[in-house]
């Protein structure tokens, strides 16, 4: 039997993953009320009593799989906000290498990182996971924080595994309303309510734009595939591995919503942060397990637009 484990399963990455991992033989965890994520020592306890019920029962003919994909941090998000949630991982950890002895099962910790911040300021324009990484802001400077808590805490988790999967840029369904991040989720709302789009870089800006559902796809996919490979650390980028402009992504929504948005192009603080053209390119061994089963830009695009259509109706049916 296989115990899963979602953290963060209220995010866009959380709720595709738990969308992924109903398959045979895979018992999905569900903590019985939230997390406290604000409140380390209420969270440690919750966590402690999640891990004890979790892994209660597992045997060695047993697995489980926790993946990580909680946290509300982006590229501007405050340096109490990102270390609140680097404080909650190391609490995680610290619950886990407390309960691990009395179970003999063995485990996956997949966390869920960021390509795009950890690599912002690389000169190469096509990144693989030999390419060095650059921490040019709070947020990238976290997420690192983050992937080396994991490498200093897996000597001491027996049995365990771990995955740090760097994502490219994420979009679907489920992005967090007021959340200073998803461009594409932005234009979609922009076009539901008729407003222009605000753009804060140029419109030949390229990036790797990768359906939400196939990012969880890839990862569920990725984490199952540690077992047939002798080390217990693995780092892979997990991206579309293609490109496209912000002026290719407004063209599509104009041919769905079959009228032209109005764009207007301004700058900000974080202008800056974003490189102009990227590509990535996984060197993994675990990208050779299977292909993403990708979603083109035009499908996501349209998921999205439906999905945000639903909400908007819902929301406006609340009033």
């Amino acid at each position: 039997m296989k115990r899963v484990w979602v953290l963060g399963a209220g995010g866009m990455l959380g709720a595709a993953l738990v969308r992924a991992l109903p398959t045979p033989g895979a018992a999905l965890y569900r903590f019985p009320q939230p997390l406290a994520w604000s409140d380390r020592t209420q969270l440690s306890l919750q966590l402690g009593q999640g891990l004890k019920a979790f892994l209660s029962g597992l045997t060695t003919d047993d697995d489980w799989e926790i993946y990580w994909a909680a946290g509300v941090g982006a590229m501007g998000s405050s340096a109490d906000e990102l270390d609140a949630e680097t404080q909650a991982l190391a609490v995680l950890l610290d619950q886990l290498q407390a309960s691990l002895p009395s179970c003999p099962a063995p485990g996956v910790i997949a966390f869920a990182s960021s390509a795009g911040a950890l690599y912002a300021g690389s000169p190469q324009f096509e990144i693989t996971e030999q390419t060095p990484i650059t921490l040019l802001n709070p947020y990238a400077q976290a997420k690192r924080r983050q992937e080396q808590l994991l490498e200093a805490a897996l000597p001491a988790l027996a049995q365990v595994r771990v995955l740090i999967a760097r994502f490219s840029t994420l979009y679907g369904p489920g992005q967090a309303q007021g959340k200073r991040q998803g461009l594409l989720t932005h234009i979609a709302r922009c076009a539901l309510r008729h407003q222009p789009v605000e753009i804060f870089v140029p419109l030949d800006t390229a990036r790797d734009y990768l359906f939400v559902d196939d990012a969880a796809g890839a990862l569920v996919a990725s984490a199952r595939a540690l077992a047939r490979w002798p080390e217990r650390l693995h780092t892979r980028i997990i991206a579309a591995e293609r490109s496209a402009t912000i002026s290719e992504i407004v063209s599509t929504f104009n041919r769905l919503i079959k009228r032209r948005l109005r764009v207007v192009c301004n700058r900000n603080s974080l202008s800056a942060l974003y490189a102009p053209r990227v590509a990535y390119r996984s060197l993994s061994p675990l990208a050779n397990e299977g292909d993403l089963p990708q979603h083109t830009l035009l499908e996501g695009a349209a998921a999205l637009l439906r999905a945000e259509r639903l909400a908007y109706v819902a929301r406006l049916n609340k009033v």
